[in-house]
C-alpha cells in the first residue's frame, strides 16, 4: 500500500491497484479517471494527483489552470513521479 497526501487529500493506492481518497475535492484531485490501469505509484499535491501506470504512462487530474495536470504525450518508460 503506499499512501500520498497533499494538503487537502489523502490518496492511497491498494495492493489490488485500486485508489481510495478523501479530503477536499473541490478541484476533481480526488476524482480519478475511470480509466486507469494497473497503477504502481500515486502522488498528491495541493490541488492535484498524479499515477503511474505499470505500462510507464503518467495521468494526473486535478486543477488545471497552471498546466498541473498536463502530462506529455510522448513520455514514455517513466519509473518514479512526484507532485
Amino acid at each position: 500500500m503506499a499512501v500520498a497526501t497533499g494538503s487537502r487529500q489523502t490518496v492511497i493506492l491498494n495492493p489490488d491497484g485500486t485508489l481510495a481518497a478523501w479530503g477536499n475535492n473541490r478541484y476533481g484531485q480526488m476524482s480519478a479517471p475511470e480509466d486507469l490501469m494497473e497503477m504502481k505509484a500515486v502522488a498528491a499535491e495541493e490541488y492535484h494527483t498524479v499515477a503511474l501506470q505499470s505500462d510507464g504512462k503518467v495521468v494526473a487530474w486535478g486543477r488545471n489552470d497552471s498546466c498541473q495536470t498536463t502530462v506529455p504525450e510522448d513520455l514514455k518508460e517513466v519509473t518514479a513521479i512526484a507532485a
